[in-house]
């Protein structure tokens, strides 16, 4: 059997979005789908003096209309400096910030102003760190019928992957029914337990855990 995640695009996600891309067969970050406001697609938190801190990247005018691969970045180049320096006052006491820091300055460096690129990137980027060895896509670059519901987009984006498991952050038990997925052939499961880390972005974790503690406790994930 071949599983198969699927999650919008996110910046610097929280550590369950990486223990779900390493465990399944294919990741697929979903871009062809309306932009949300106030989202955690352009914005997330870190540990600021000990408080949560907001940071966000900045995008050009949209709307709930438009489609997350259609958007595109602005003022980066001030925003990248800004972030840069609330990541020093933040964590440069932490034992892992010279390397954390290298790994968030390689992503802020790529040079594509298309949301949707940049996001892919700094996922793709941070797997890669973390030796994660799943292969990830792009739902845009997927042959599927989109014009249906939530539940039959990712129905469809499993066949046509050829994969029969579904897997889905707890958050998706609101949104998806096991009978349903399981009439159309696809098992339906979701990761379980309470993911070691922090709920904020996964910058804090790294900069608290060594890389080698972190592939070898902190990835690991029970899916039911």
């Amino acid at each position: 059997m071949t599983s198969v995640a699927v999650m919008q695009p996110y910046f610097f996600p929280y550590i369950g979005y990486y223990q779900l891309l390493n465990y399944a067969d294919y990741f697929v970050v979903l871009d062809d789908v309306s932009f949300r406001q106030r989202s955690w697609i352009t914005r997330n938190q870190i540990r600021l003096h000990k408080n949560p801190f907001t940071f966000s990247i900045p995008i050009q005018n949209s709307s709930q209309n438009s489609l997350i691969k259609d958007l595109k970045l602005y003022h980066l180049d001030e925003w990248k400096k800004k972030f840069l320096k609330t990541i020093y006052h933040a964590y440069s006491k932490y034992p892992n910030f010279k390397d954390v820091n290298c790994l968030i300055q390689a992503i802020l460096n790529f040079e594509n102003n298309k949301l949707s690129e940049f996001l892919f990137n700094s996922i793709l980027t941070t797997s890669n760190y973390l030796s994660i060895q799943t292969p990830i896509l792009s739902s845009s670059d997927i042959g599927y019928d989109r014009n249906v519901g939530a539940s039959d987009r990712m129905i469809n984006i499993c066949k046509s992957l050829n994969c029969d498991i579904y897997i889905n952050l707890p958050g998706g038990k609101s949104i998806y029914n096991k009978q349903y997925f399981a009439e159309n052939n696809i098992d339906l499961r979701f990761l379980e337990g309470k993911p070691k880390g922090s709920k904020i972005s996964i910058i804090h974790d790294l900069m608290e855990n060594s890389e080698t503690d972190f592939k070898k406790n902190m990835l690991n994930i029970e899916i039911l």
